[in-house]
């Protein structure tokens, strides 16, 4: 291995909640010889691929949170709805389980 990277992103949401999340790549000497120089598509590819999931997993997190907040009490309501959501983004697809509570009017 000639040289390691390690990129992390580091989100916070007002609950104080912290994610962190690294990626590591590593070239190899061929590659430099090969005067593969920076970051590769492929490479891009994959640093993208984890910083999208990591903030849009904390993002859901955190409006799940948010919204089992009761806006009356400022308890937590009971979770009702624990169903799979599907997000397609720009540079992956995820697959979420988010528990969201259920209104009532």
């Amino acid at each position: 291995m000639a040289v390691e990277w390690t990129i992390t992103i580091e989100g916070k949401n007002e609950f104080g909640d912290i994610c962190r999340k690294e990626v590591r790549f590593d070239k190899r000497w061929e590659r430099l010889f090969d005067g593969d120089l920076g970051l590769s598509i492929e490479d891009g590819k994959k640093i993208m691929e984890a910083l999208q999931n990591a903030v849009v997993n904390h993002e859901a997190e955190t409006y799940s949170l948010y919204r089992r907040v009761c806006p009356d009490c400022h308890t937590f309501r009971a979770v009702k709805d624990c169903t799979t959501r599907r997000i397609r983004t720009v540079f992956c697809r995820l697959a979420l389980k988010l528990g969201l509570p259920h209104f009532v009017w």
